[in-house]
């Protein structure tokens, strides 16, 4: 046969591999985000989904808890495509007085940085580039603002568009035992916008839906794959 690559796809595992006791699995969110996942959190247009996945990335930093679940303290990322920058400072210290947070307090930011991990020809190289921030920063949280703009050129109602990224992304979250929340929308009824591989192609998904002009938010997770279905308010 045909010298095989230095990086072999194809590793064959017995059961005897399989039955090993498990170590206990890492989590970045008790009971909702575990090491080495990838999110999508997706809310209608004013919802708040930004200020609350900000409030995860600062409770995670300070190792409290987010809307009543436990969290592992860790270096956060946050790579904003979207807003902005004086909205980010802005939102980020709000959160930051209200939780007893400060200037040491890690979270980083990138901002623009104008990641494509859809066009062929950048996929490779902006998916590397991604992975060495977070590599140089640390992170085991990484937020990323928002679907659309990492997909620059493709279709979010396309599966041949939608599933090259959250393979990229499941990669980086997998090598580096981090986890990767995607900030999306909402379509009129409710789901996440766009392809039904989307939700398909993440480990969890999370609905997040706030009534009128109410201060209550209502979560449902509308596709797990190693957590139990949840729904919760704050």
């Amino acid at each position: 046969p045909p010298e095989l690559p230095k990086n072999q796809r194809v590793v064959i595992k017995d059961l005897a591999y399989h039955l090993q006791p498990l170590p206990p699995r890492v989590w970045r969110v008790n009971g909702l985000l575990a090491a080495g996942t990838v999110a999508i959190f997706s809310a209608w247009t004013g919802s708040g989904k930004t200020w609350l996945a900000y409030l995860m990335a600062v409770c995670i930093a300070l190792g409290k808890d987010w809307l009543g679940f436990k969290t592992v303290q860790g270096n956060c990322l946050i790579v904003n495509e979207e807003m902005d920058e004086y909205d980010v400072s802005e939102r980020l210290t709000k959160i930051l007085k209200a939780y007893q947070g400060d200037e040491t307090t890690p979270i980083k930011t990138i901002s623009f940085a104008r990641f494509n991990l859809f066009a062929e020809k950048n996929r490779a190289s902006d998916a590397a580039l991604l992975e060495k921030a977070i590599i140089d920063t640390g992170a085991t949280f990484v937020i990323i603002d928002a679907l659309a703009d990492i997909m620059q050129g493709g279709d979010e109602n396309a599966v041949k568009d939608t599933q090259p990224v959250f393979m990229k992304l499941k990669e980086i979250a997998t090598r580096n035992q981090c986890v990767i929340v995607v900030i999306h929308h909402t379509g009129k009824n409710g789901a996440t916008r766009g392809s039904s591989a989307i939700p398909g192609a993440v480990d969890l998904s999370i609905i997040a839906k706030r009534v009128g002009d109410s201060d209550r938010v209502d979560f449902d997770t509308e596709k797990e794959r190693i957590v139990p279905r949840q729904k919760w308010a704050a």
